[in-house]
């Protein structure tokens, strides 16, 4: 980095796929061609450079996303490979954030799948330019013209491919790129074998394969020759293709295998060909703008926060400012990123993703700038967690471990939530069963902490219903200082999951001092719940009038004040429980069909569809958190592990009159 690369030959792009597709494998593939690895790792050695962490190794699988710095040709890459598992859906949702194109892989024999669906229609979001790359083109049943055709009908996007796998004897040996009539084959598997390039006629079937492409990104300057001549020339064709994907008309689709490393070389030249470079106003370019999506705790460097730059530069022990914060803080290092490896340098620039190092007040979303152009970028999106564990730690030293556990992870995962119950234990909230099963492995190893993990228990919300008001007095006169508090205040039920507090007070019948201990106390009931202590939504509160006394009135008199009220009215209300739903979207062989739906009904799960194609079935469910506890094991016996399930959540839903007296119940008898 101590020679500026051009912006227009800087790529940033992630590698996102479903789950086993093969992303860290290419990702190693990768490294080793351009010049980053002498080695090749494998994913079933647990030797690869982005799935470093012990869990990662064990699994076999990503589950935090890990970010890379490779040369190119005349090109430099950042690389952000990300997890395929939907527990881990924040990580590829940050990452997506700072992308700039991805690499959408897919497996040739699966196809499809459901997490495919869901990474691809959050890159959708973000309206970020792709490849598709159908890789394990080498595996037994490899169907690409199945998997171009689920492309296009399944997640509906506007595809063809651009190349076209080449089998002798039935087995996968190499591809005709249709934009250059070129064949390219290998001979062997080796890492150090190139691919032999010839030129060749297209025949009738492939002629029209880029016909259709020409037809799909053909613009409005050259439609006119295009119709004339029935082709266009081959720098022309090359210049729409570039245009369509960039502007996200057009994804093209690739076909190789990495773990026979055939094609890796060819789609890195396409990243660089088809993938947009980092765009700057150019009365932007040297103001200081960039978003950090990730913080990670390294056991050697403490805090290191990744940051993607837009514009501007951030060097060594210059100030930044960050504008979530409203503070100065300056790096103390600038690292560029090898995974778990850092490589210090003095300055980065536009359409670098890189750490900071000694930064102690920027945290994910977070937006940095400078002093002179305060502004904010988007933020990552909040995710809802839908499971939850209890934690006690079993000795002292345990419970000293697990605050610097809670720290680090809070830092590190922003899609983990802690909190505390009524009787002081601590509740770990995330997004799936394996998800929580991990980040507290994770502090078993990293630290030796000792733990008792409770059962998994469902978040659960409280809806308030109606419209109450109610004139309250809070008074204590027991000795000591006296409480005093009168207030009169209105509680009703609104159409979203909002809590809001609105003072209406007119004049000064209760100082404003008081005001906002009224609205804690009403928030801090809010937090508690009532019926089965889970948070209360969907409720407004309106504070119009009150009183006080010059001498007992307090700050706390008037927190208590509000929450008693609103547990009088919360007393006389019916009871509106919201339970988590997800989307629980299965593919299996179509033998088991039936014993999949007859199950998710069992579980109240509601069939929305059921796909059937080719031997297969994609079976979309929305399906009650609770009643899909341990659901994976299960479904790996009842199929013979040939079914993959992919479950991201949903919704809330209230739930009926008999369920919600079944968790009355569960209250009751665990307070007795």
């Amino acid at each position: 980095m101590s020679q500026p690369i051009d912006l227009k030959n800087r790529r940033n792009f992630g590698i996102v796929a479903h789950v086993d597709s093969g992303k860290t494998t290419l990702t190693e593939r990768i490294l080793y061609y351009t010049g980053r690895k002498k080695t090749v790792g494998e994913v079933h050695d647990g030797e690869t450079v982005t799935d470093y962490l012990k869990a990662e190794k064990e699994r076999g699988i990503t589950i935090q996303s890990a970010a890379v710095s490779v040369p190119w040709s005349q090109y430099q890459y950042s690389i952000i490979d990300t997890p395929g598992h939907a527990d881990f859906t924040v990580e590829v949702q940050r990452s997506l954030r700072v992308m700039d194109g991805i690499i959408m892989l897919m497996d040739s024999v699966a196809g499809v799948e459901p997490q495919t669906k869901v990474v691809w229609a959050q890159s959708r979001q973000y309206n970020i330019p792709a490849l598709f790359f159908v890789n394990k083109m080498d595996r037994l049943g490899a169907n690409f013209d199945k998997c171009v055709k689920q492309i296009r009908s399944s997640i509906k996007s506007n595809s063809c491919p651009i190349t076209y796998p080449v089998f002798e004897n039935d087995v996968f040996v190499g591809f005709i790129d249709l934009t250059t009539s070129k064949k390219y084959i290998w001979d062997d598997n080796s890492l150090n074998t190139s691919a032999t390039v010839t030129d060749i006629e297209l025949d009738e079937n492939l002629l029209q394969k880029r016909i259709d492409i020409i037809e799909e990104v053909v613009t409005d300057t050259h439609i006119e020759y295009y119709l004339e001549h029935g082709n266009l020339p081959n720098d022309i064709f090359i210049e729409c293709l570039k245009d369509a994907v960039r502007s996200c008309k057009f994804v093209p689709i690739l076909c190789g295998s990495a773990f026979k490393n055939k094609g890796v070389e060819f789609l890195l030249d396409a990243v660089g060909e088809y993938l947009p470079y980092p765009s700057i106003p150019e009365e932007q370019k040297d103001q200081l703008s960039a978003i950090c999506f990730k913080n990670i705790n390294d056991r050697f460097f403490g805090n290191v926060t990744y940051v993607r730059i837009y514009n501007g530069y951030i060097r060594l022990q210059e100030y930044i400012y960050n504008n979530f914060q409203e503070k100065r803080e300056r790096p103390t290092k600038i690292v560029q990123l090898q995974a778990n490896k850092f490589v210090p340098v003095d300055y980065a620039g536009p359409g670098e993703v890189v750490g900071l190092i000694g930064m102690k007040h920027t945290f994910t979303g977070h937006t940095l700038s400078t002093t002179e152009n305060k502004h904010n970028l988007e933020s990552i999106k909040d995710l809802v967690q839908v499971i939850s564990l209890s934690v006690k730690p079993n000795t002292e030293k345990d419970k000293t471990l697990l605050s610097k556990c809670i720290a680090k992870t809070s830092m590190e995962d922003p899609s983990i939530r802690f909190s505390y119950d009524e009787t002081g234990t601590l509740i770990i909230s995330g997004m799936g069963e394996l998800h929580l099963e991990v980040v507290i492995d994770r502090w078993n190893e990293e630290t030796g902490v000792n733990l008792t993990i409770g059962e998994p228990t469902v978040d659960y919300l409280e809806k308030f219903i109606g419209k109450h008001s109610i004139n309250y007095t809070h008074k204590k006169q027991k000795g000591g200082a006296g409480q005093w508090a009168y207030i009169e205040i209105t509680f009703e039920s609104i159409d979203t999951h909002e809590v809001i507090f609105e003072s209406k007070l007119v004049g000064t019948s209760i100082p404003r001092e008081y005001v906002p201990s009224v609205e804690e106390g009403f928030r801090k009931q809010v937090k508690e719940g009532y019926f089965i202590n889970k948070p209360i939504v969907g409720i407004k509160a309106t504070l119009t009038g009150g009183s006080y006394h010059s001498v007992d009135s307090s700050t706390l008199a008037f927190e208590i004040c509000c929450k008693e009220a609103f547990k009088e009215i919360l007393e006389k209300t019916k009871p509106c429980i919201l339970e988590p739903y997800v989307n629980l979207d299965i593919q299996t062989p179509s033998e088991y069909t039936g014993d999949i739906i007859k199950d998710i009904s069992r579980r109240r799960g509601e069939i929305k569809e059921v796909v059937d194609t080719e031997g297969n079935s994609d079976i979309y469910t929305e399906t009650p958190v609770a009643n899909l506890f341990k659901y994976v094991s299960y479904l790996r016996s009842l199929t013979k592990g040939s079914a993959c399930p992919n479950m991201f959540f949903s919704c809330y839903k209230p739930m009926t009159d008999d369920l919600i007296q079944g968790l009355l119940r569960l209250k009751q008898e665990k307070n007795q």
